[in-house]
């Protein structure tokens, strides 16, 4: 899931609760769609069964737009 965010060159922090259904390795990016290789934040975080998370995403000055993106690391070619 791919999610763009306006963050019209301003620091801001995100702030996701995450429920799993089911147990799944979860990577989570926060990327400039524009240019590659510009990840603002990386991370994987295995969730079990049931789990709740709240995970915080600080981000410094930033571009007009970017992109965040979850996604089940079993599924990705990464």
């Amino acid at each position: 899931m791919q999610i763009p965010i306006p963050a019209n060159k301003e620091r801001f922090t995100i702030t996701l609760l995450i429920k799993a259904v089911e147990e799944l390795p979860l990577g989570i990016r926060v990327f400039d769609p524009r240019y590659p290789n510009t990840y603002y934040f990386r991370r994987k975080a295995y969730l079990q069964r049931g789990q709740q998370r709240r995970i915080q995403i600080p981000l410094p000055v930033t571009p007009e737009y970017l992109e965040l993106e979850i996604f089940n690391k079993e599924d990705s070619p990464e």
